[in-house]
């Protein structure tokens, strides 16, 4: 039987003999990995690692694998197989291990995957827009306040720039002398364009609360205008339940 390695260098020079696995176009026609391991750290000194394509990416978690080849090839030939660096990365290790043979790079692809669902599960991963209330309510229940916040005292405030993406948020005491010329003042410290408000509510929202606030909302929504702001959102948070003000 073939060792490991013999078997790994079998493979880096003959990339084109791999069954395929990814039943759409290949992103690769030429796998051809001509070059040193030191063209991708002079990219990346020279350029950031902005400018990087999927499989620079992955050549580089392969750097750390094998050692002394360069791992244009094979990186461009797993995203053949799989479709994307998203897809090599979710794949099954099983399928990976069939290819590559190695066990360090199998357990490194645990490893990001682990990593991957952490940071999913984490508070501190926000969606990056916020067009649609369905996709404001994942972030607001991925980032649930602190039971002490959840009263009709405080009052959440998230921040948008004109691509409805997040910048920040803060909670404030309501209601205040203030709220109004606070809430526009922060505003336009972060650069937004659009403003969410969330009141959470730990009782039934009585007539007369709901009053207030809506009355709120509409001297809020009369002075946003003069600063080129938009109210995007006003809510009710009960029970994890969402109702808007707006509607």
């Amino acid at each position: 039987m073939k060792s490991n390695d013999n078997r790994l260098n079998i493979l880096m020079d003959h990339n084109s003999s791999l069954p395929s696995n990814y039943k759409g176009s290949k992103p690769f026609k030429n796998l051809d990995g001509r070059g040193h391991r030191n063209r991708m750290r002079s990219k990346i000194l020279s350029r950031g690692t902005d400018v990087l394509e999927d499989y620079e990416i992955l050549e580089m978690l392969l750097y750390s694998v094998i050692l002394r080849k360069d791992t244009k090839p094979l990186a461009k030939q797993l995203i053949n197989q799989h479709g994307s660096l998203g897809h090599v990365i979710k794949a099954n290790t099983d399928r990976i291990d069939q290819i590559i043979y190695s066990e360090r790079f199998t357990e490194l692809i645990q490893f990001i995957q682990l990593v991957a669902l952490r940071l999913c599960m984490s508070d501190l991963i926000v969606p990056t827009s916020f067009k649609r209330l369905n996709e404001m309510v994942v972030f607001l229940e991925k980032n649930f306040p602190k039971q002490d916040k959840i009263n009709l005292k405080s009052l959440r405030i998230i921040y948008l720039n004109s691509q409805y993406n997040f910048i920040k948020e803060y909670f404030m005491v309501y209601p205040s002398k203030n709220s109004v010329a606070t809430i526009l003042k922060k505003a336009i410290e972060n650069d937004a364009t659009q403003i969410v408000l969330v009141h959470y509510v730990n009782e039934e929202i009585t007539s007369d609360m709901k009053y207030q606030i809506e009355q709120f909302s509409k001297m809020l929504q009369s002075k946003v205008g003069f600063f080129d702001l938009n109210l995007s959102e006003h809510l009710f948070c009960v029970n994890h339940h969402y109702v808007s003000i707006l509607k």
